[in-house]
């Protein structure tokens, strides 16, 4: 095979960069591509939106773990007595929090993040059920440390639809679960 005459060069010199042949040599072709040619439809099952709707009610017993309890501590305390420990009703939790929430992050990018989603809402099921038989202050106090742990895990679910749904979708699940956490605030 012989090489054409006109032969396109590869590449220009540095010295040669600013003259008018080498900007000439450097228009190139523009391609127009549509964009819905390339798109295909995604079907999403039940599943899809059951996850989302999952985090979105963890968004709110999330909140709602942090808001409620200062709403009734006076209740608390006349029921259970012993008013000077009763600030780590609220900041037990709180505490747990600020201790795991790096800790989670940092394991969610190692293991799976379903697994960090879905174990730490069953350690707080069982500080719930400690707390809700509660017959002292400081059992209701360590019922709330053990809900703590579930509260490490809200930087890790926002992730979560980004997972199971494709882009055009995950707006919408953003803002289902910023209504969650809104309803929990209530």
């Amino acid at each position: 095979m012989q090489k054409s005459q006109k032969e396109e060069p590869t590449a220009i010199a540095i010295e040669n960069a600013d003259s008018a042949k080498a900007l000439d040599e450097q228009k190139t072709q523009s391609v127009c591509v549509d964009p819905v040619v390339d798109e295909y439809h995604v079907k999403l099952g039940w599943r899809s939106w059951l996850v989302v709707f999952i985090i979105c009610f963890v968004n709110m017993t999330q909140i709602f773990v942090v808001v409620a309890a200062g709403s009734v501590i006076a209740f608390i305390i006349r029921d259970l007595g012993d008013a000077s420990i009763s600030g780590w009703i609220i900041q037990g939790p709180l505490l747990m929090q600020a201790v795991l929430s790096p800790i989670v992050g940092r394991l969610s990018d190692v293991i799976d993040r379903r697994y960090l989603v879905s174990l730490p809402p069953l350690i707080a099921f069982a500080g719930a059920v400690i707390s809700a038989r509660a017959e002292s202050l400081s059992i209701l106090i360590g019922g709330g440390i053990l809900i703590g742990f579930t509260l490490s895990t809200v930087a890790i679910i926002k992730a979560v639809p980004a997972e199971v749904l494709p882009l055009k979708y995950r707006a919408l699940a953003s803002g289902l679960r910023f209504v969650g956490g809104a309803t929990g605030g209530l």
